[in-house]
């Protein structure tokens, strides 16, 4: 009798394990990645976008970065190839939350200069992304700008069948015909004093800069740069 119970108990097991086992390893790896992705964060000095093509170079050879960004010269933003010549830093954890590919092998994506948790106003947490996407204009030494933001409502870890999480996108900063010059931007910072507040510091030929944002309460980010550095930064409009 108890041999007989034993045996059903392990078939039982092993049916479960073949329906559940599966799904639960992968929700269980979905919520590490979100896990890391809300605890990310970088020395405030770290750069991680570099449109110098040498400085780039460096970058990529030292491991610290991935070539980023599109070449316009002679076409537009569409036709666009990759380039090497501009370096930024990638997170494989938001690459794997977002089911994205780990890397794009030749190039091009875009540039993460925020990642972390953000709470609004309300009280509510979000996993908030900002990412940057770079290309060279027709002339080579301007650097075109477009800011995108990406709030995730986070998803709870007790249960499996949560819900798709809410996604809400803000397109920032962006400009249209170019920065001249060397642009850096450093590590995008959460605002100690306030949870619903980030800080994204730039460099413009060696003059500091910075975009700040608030997380609203409806998951949109409202920027804003109260510091400029140099009169190119006069040709940023803000489209929300």
């Amino acid at each position: 009798m108890w041999r007989r119970l034993g045996i059903f108990l392990l078939m039982a097991v092993a049916i479960l394990a073949c329906k559940w086992g599966r799904p639960v390893v992968r929700h269980v790896a979905h919520l590490y990645s979100q896990r890391q992705c809300l605890n990310f964060s970088a020395p405030p000095d770290e750069v991680v976008f570099e449109s110098d093509p040498v400085a780039a170079e460096k970058m990529v050879a030292q491991g610290k970065a991935r070539p980023v960004g599109i070449d316009m010269r002679g076409t537009d933003w569409f036709s666009g190839k990759p380039t090497t010549r501009m370096a930024g830093r990638t997170v494989p954890a938001w690459n794997a939350l977002t089911a994205l590919p780990a890397a794009y092998p030749e190039g091009g994506e875009p540039c993460i200069l925020f990642l972390h948790e953000l709470r609004t106003g309300n009280g509510i947490s979000r996993l908030v992304m900002v990412r940057g996407y770079f290309a060279y204009a027709a002339d080579a030494n301007r650097t075109i700008a477009v800011l995108q933001a990406i709030a995730r409502t986070i998803e709870p870890w007790q249960n499996m069948r949560a819900p798709v999480p809410v996604i809400t996108t803000t397109n920032g900063p962006t400009v249209e015909q170019g920065l001249s010059g060397r642009l850096q931007f450093l590590a995008g910072q959460m605002d100690p004093a306030n949870p619903a507040h980030l800080l994204l510091p730039f460099e413009l030929n060696s003059k500091r800069g910075l975009i700040d944002a608030i997380l609203k309460d409806d998951g949109a980010l409202e920027f804003s740069i109260p510091q400029k550095a140099g009169g190119d930064w006069q040709q940023f409009q803000l489209f929300y």
